[in-house]
Formats: C-alpha cells, sequence, structure tokens
C-alpha cells in the first residue's frame, strides 16, 4: 500500500500487478479445476478496499503508469478498484452455477499494511484514512465510539463470510461486501463496460509479460 514508485520483474507497476496482475493469472489458471468442483459452486473472493473510491486512480489506458506522474496513493487505489471491477468481470463470464465471484472492503486493520504511508504507528489510523479517501466506515465508528481499527481476526470476518456465508447465492454473485454484509460499491466499481476494459488490458499485459518468460 501506497510504496515508492516500483515495478515487478516484468515490468508491471508494483501495486497493480502485486494487487491485481498476480491474481487475475493465478485466478485464470485455477479456474478449470474450480468449474470442475462438485456443488455447491466454488468462490473466488478478490480483497479489495475502501480505497478503491480514490478519484481518478484507474486509466485503463495506463495501468503501469508510464505515461502520468506517479501517485502512491491513486496507484493503491487504482488496484483496488481492479479487485472489484475483477469479481464483477468474472461474474459476468462464468456460469454461477460453477463459479461465484464477489469483493470486499476488509476494514482498516491493526497490520503493518501502512508502513510506506508516513507517521507514527500512534498516528495509523489517521494516515490510513486519508489514504483511503476519508474512510467513511471508520469515521463513522470513531463516533459511535467504537474502536477505529480493526483486529486481524476481526478484519478477516469479511472474507470468511465470503467463502462461507450459505445467503451469498447466485443472486449476489459478482456483489462488493464490507462488514459481512453486501454493499454498494462506487460508481467506477459498478461500471461493467469498465470492468470488460480492464479486463481486456489486463489479459493483454500478462500474456505479453508471459511470452517475454516464454511461459505459456
Amino acid at each position: 500500500m501506497a510504496c515508492p514508485e516500483l515495478r515487478t520483474v516484468d515490468g508491471f507497476e508494483m501495486q497493480m500487478g502485486t494487487n491485481h496482475a498476480g491474481h487475475w493469472l493465478l485466478t485464470e489458471r485455477l479456474l478449470p479445476k474450480l468449474k470442475s468442483t462438485p456443488a455447491p459452486p466454488a468462490r473466488v473472493v478478490c480483497v479489495a478496499s475502501l480505497a478503491h473510491t480514490t478519484p481518478a486512480s484507474l486509466e485503463v489506458a495506463d495501468l503501469n503508469w508510464r505515461t502520468r506522474p506517479y501517485d502512491r496513493i491513486k496507484a493503491y487505489g487504482a488496484s483496488k478498484l481492479a479487485n472489484v471491477l475483477h469479481a464483477k468481470a468474472l461474474a459476468a463470464k462464468h456460469d454461477p452455477a460453477k463459479v461465484l465471484a464477489f469483493s470486499l472492503h476488509p476494514g482498516v486493520i491493526q497490520t503493518d499494511l501502512f508502513r510506506h504511508v508516513g507517521g507514527a504507528p500512534g498516528t495509523w489510523a489517521g494516515s490510513a484514512l486519508a489514504a483511503v479517501g476519508g474512510a467513511v466506515r471508520g469515521v463513522g465508528s470513531l463516533i459511535l465510539g467504537r474502536p477505529l481499527m480493526k483486529t486481524v481476526p476481526q478484519g478477516a470476518a469479511t472474507s470468511v463470510y465470503a467463502l462461507t456465508s450459505p445467503s451469498l447465492d447466485a443472486s449476489k454473485n459478482g456483489f462488493y461486501l464490507a462488514d459481512c454484509a453486501p454493499c454498494v460499491p462506487s460508481a467506477s466499481g459498478r461500471d461493467a463496460g469498465l470492468a470488460e476494459a480492464l479486463w481486456a488490458a489486463t489479459e493483454k499485459d500478462v500474456k505479453a509479460a508471459m511470452e517475454k518468460r516464454g511461459i505459456k
């Protein structure tokens, strides 16, 4: 999250490569096995973030920040929006009787994710809130007198819910979740056209990287 401008060995912007492109390829390689599993359908869960709401973060024509001045916060937001759109595209492309896909915001969690954001440990919460564009849910929790940051088990809860809840059936395929419940993502996160464009751009970039390595 918000790391300095770095690239993977294949030339992807570090956050887009780590948080999206690698997961995209892994999922594509696993899909034949996932689709062959007995009922109930397999599930693909993309751990996104409220940071997907970061304004003007994702440009399909420049996923890897080659033509724009680098912005590490927007780059993180772009990778998290990519997670939301990945789940949306998977839901559109595959039979829900075979595979379901969900994305989620796990919450602001007490881990070292914020090590590149800046500030002392005592100010991590404030730094994290700034990094995710205000973190409306976190601010609401503070006002209500509840802890601002989740413990690691609390932060894992929505992922476990996405993987196991019987309430998440085909009628909710592609949904975005938070606090163990469906919720509404950003307008960009609901954009089917953007999801398809991102898919095409990711597929092109990943295939080019694999060809360069001599991998089929």
